[in-house]
């Protein structure tokens, strides 16, 4: 079953349980980690990583309690929290999941919770599973079943004429929080009384219940860019935005698979914030090198678009180190530079903002 003939977002919230054994301290596990931060689509009570039993996952996460302790199986959260879905979420190379994780899913189905998945790997696809399923009178989702072909549309160029700036959170590469700081914009924007709208790419997005939203690798290549430009145009159209963030996918450079001119060339952002991690100095799971940071804002700018700001992804550094890397990255980037796990946004929203009034001039 596609999602998107499911799950109304002015319906009751459901509550669901996140499957992230052994995951959710690593990058791979981002899809939890999104949810756990919020969710307009789900009400997580609980997450499933025996690694961290006894623990809070919001204060595991970014020491903000948020009442949503860790079990050991679906049986164990059961006992203590109420659910009636579980939803994957790590996000492994290839999507593929481990012969433990699949006995979780059946022990969840069997008990009558709905299997919500973004994986690669379709489960609709799964006999097994599906028999488990219809026995237990329950719904296997597929966030990444693609609409049909007859619902998708190719670039029109309409775009073109489209006001509103739009700003694309990019990367040097996956799994740096691109998502989470382009959600911090959007809402810290909006305290402040913007229109800020904010455009998802991907599975997690969906799960987080962002109205506006594509899943960019579910689609065949000629109609990314298509489908990118419809969802801004319908977002620009029903809102009256004053700005729109983007949610950047993978990396430019990344040979596992390279993204971002898309948001630049059909989605016509002409500012973006670029997010890194300075102590990630190979590509996440693979070891090659990354080009330098400087590289990088030179390639956006072959593009038309202009780096506004860098935003740092924390990961294994103190928040001293982080300093010293700020430091260090203004002096070489001449640029204004942010690490929003750790200061918020108040002064990456000032950078948008002083954009939007330059926007209003030209």
């Amino acid at each position: 079953m596609s999602c998107f003939s499911l799950l109304r977002l002015d319906a009751k919230m459901q509550k669901a349980i996140i499957l992230a054994e052994g995951y959710f301290k690593k990058p791979y596990g981002k899809t939890a980690h999104g949810l756990v931060r919020g969710s307009q689509r789900f009400e997580i009570t609980g997450v499933l990583d025996s690694t961290l039993v006894g623990k809070d996952a919001g204060e595991t996460l970014d020491g903000i309690h948020r009442n949503i302790p860790f079990f050991k199986s679906v049986e164990d959260a059961l006992t203590h929290v109420e659910a009636s879905a579980i939803i994957i979420g790590i996000a492994p190379i290839g999507g593929r999941i481990s012969d433990e994780a699949r006995q979780t899913l059946i022990s969840a189905l069997s008990k009558g919770l709905d299997l919500i998945s973004g994986l690669h790997t379709f489960f609709n696809d799964d006999p097994e599973l599906v028999e488990i399923a219809n026995k237990n009178n329950c719904k296997i989702i597929d966030v990444r079943q693609p609409k049909p072909r007859d619902e998708l549309h190719s670039w029109s160029g309409k775009i073109l004429d489209l006001q509103v700036p739009r700003i694309a959170v990019l990367g040097t590469d996956c799994g740096l929080g691109k998502r989470t700081t382009a959600k911090m914009l959007t809402d810290q924007l909006s305290s402040e009384g913007v229109n800020a709208q904010m455009i998802a790419s991907g599975q997690t997005g969906w799960l987080q219940g962002w109205p506006y939203c594509f899943i960019l690798d579910t689609l065949p290549n000629d109609f990314v860019c298509g489908e990118l430009e419809h969802i801004t145009l319908k977002c620009a159209e029903e809102t009256n935005p004053d700005v729109i963030f983007f949610e950047g996918q993978s990396s430019f450079r990344n040979p596992a698979g390279p993204c971002g001119g898309e948001f630049l060339l059909s989605g016509g952002a002409k500012y973006v914030v670029l997010q890194t991690a300075p102590t990630r100095t190979s590509f996440e799971g693979y070891g090659i090198p990354q080009p330098s940071l400087k590289s990088e804002i030179e390639l956006i700018k072959l593009f038309g678009s202009e780096v506004i700001a860098i935003s740092l992804n924390s990961e294994n550094a103190t928040e001293k180190e982080m300093q010293d890397y700020k430091k260090q990255i203004q002096e070489e980037t001449e640029l204004p530079v942010f690490a929003p796990l750790i200061d918020g946004v108040k002064g990456l929203t000032s950078v948008v903002q002083d954009v939007l009034e330059k926007n209003k001039s030209n």
